[in-house]
């Protein structure tokens, strides 16, 4: 074999190697981006959950207010 030859298959051999990591880049941006949107929607949903428990606390803390008197304690 001549070193054109030799020169020839290991720049094969180099382009098959980065073919096998740019499809395996490819794919792991692809499982990350899917992993990106499960957590935005996730950090979405916590975000509307924790809206609502605030509506929910001040509607109870008006109400708690409304049903204590304003009357100053008694004096010993």
């Amino acid at each position: 074999m001549d070193e054109a030859t030799h020169q020839l298959r290991q720049l094969n051999e180099a382009i098959a190697e980065l073919q096998m990591r740019l499809t395996y880049q490819e794919d792991e941006i692809q499982h990350l981006n899917r992993v990106q949107e499960q957590q935005r929607t996730m950090l979405q949903e916590q975000a509307a959950r924790i809206e609502a428990l605030n509506r929910l606390t001040a509607s109870l803390a008006q109400g708690l207010r409304e049903h204590i008197p304003d009357a100053p304690p008694p004096h010993y």
